[in-house]
This record gives structure tokens, C-alpha cells and sequence, in this order.
């Protein structure tokens, strides 16, 4: 019955960590001058979610804040952020994005990733490469959408 009652309390806490991530991560998609791209895709007979999102922010003495949503397979609440430049219709991305784990020592481990983005948009699309963790750059075209693709499947 202890272990029931922890293991509930447990899995509360942990629901309501993930609520609020969420929560955080996703409320940039409401703010202002955010400006989403994304070729994400459902693929109903294995249910994954596969593809890229990139919220550009509002852009601020040429320089840009960026969230760089990863779809493979299950959607992702968490988003890379990085900082890119902007001139006239191209953005530069040459950043590193961090993620803190707790090791099964509990010993924090910083996990770093390299992303290279290049491309330009418009109002409608981004067009460009994007290059994480050293791989082979790739070509995308990513369309303009209203919301990244886990916050508009909640609605």
C-alpha cells in the first residue's frame, strides 16, 4: 500500500513537471512576432510523428532566438534553443544546444549538440539546411503554421 500510495505521488509529480515544461516550451508559439516553419508529418499507420519545427522569435539587433523542434517519432515538448543571425531574409544558426541530465550516479551531465541551420524565408516558407551533431547537412523547405505541431494537435 506504501509503495502504491510513492509510486502514485511519484508519477503526480512527474505529470505535473512534463504539464508545465510543456506549458513553457509551447507559449512561445502565442507570442507576438513568433514565426513558425515546419514540414512535420503524422504517420498514422506506425503513429510517429516525424520532421522539423523552427519558431524564429522577434528579431532584436539582428540577432534571433530560436526553438528547433526534433520530430522522431514521438512528438517533443522540448525544443533546442539556439541563437541565429539575421540578414535581410537569411538567418545563420552556428550554435550549441545544451540539455542538463542526471547521470544514474546523480551526477549532472551536460549534453552538447552542435546545430548548424542556414536558409531563407519569407511569409510562407523557410528554405535552407540543417546540420545537427556533425551529420550530413540536409535540405529542407519548412511552411508557415500557426503553432508548433504538439501544441495545435491539443487544441
Amino acid at each position: 500500500m506504501r509503495a502504491t500510495l510513492l509510486s502514485a505521488v511519484i508519477l503526480l509529480a512527474l505529470a505535473g513537471m512534463a504539464l508545465s515544461q510543456d506549458r513553457r516550451e509551447t507559449s512561445c508559439t502565442t507570442d507576438p512576432g513568433t514565426k513558425i516553419y515546419s514540414n512535420v508529418k503524422y504517420v498514422e499507420e506506425a503513429g510517429d510523428v516525424i520532421g522539423l519545427e523552427l519558431a524564429l522569435g522577434p528579431i532584436i539587433s539582428k540577432k534571433v532566438d530560436v526553438l528547433l523542434y526534433v520530430y522522431e517519432g514521438t512528438p517533443t515538448t522540448k525544443g533546442m534553443r539556439l541563437t541565429g543571425l539575421v540578414r535581410g531574409k537569411t538567418l545563420v544558426i552556428d550554435d550549441t544546444s545544451s540539455e542538463h541530465l542526471v547521470g544514474s550516479s546523480g551526477k549532472d551531465i551536460v549534453y552538447e549538440l552542435p546545430v548548424k541551420i542556414s536558409g531563407t524565408w519569407d511569409e510562407k516558407q523557410f528554405a535552407g539546411t540543417v546540420q545537427i551533431n556533425r551529420g550530413d547537412p540536409k535540405a529542407v523547405e519548412l511552411r508557415r503554421v500557426e503553432a508548433i505541431w504538439l501544441w495545435a494537435s491539443k487544441r
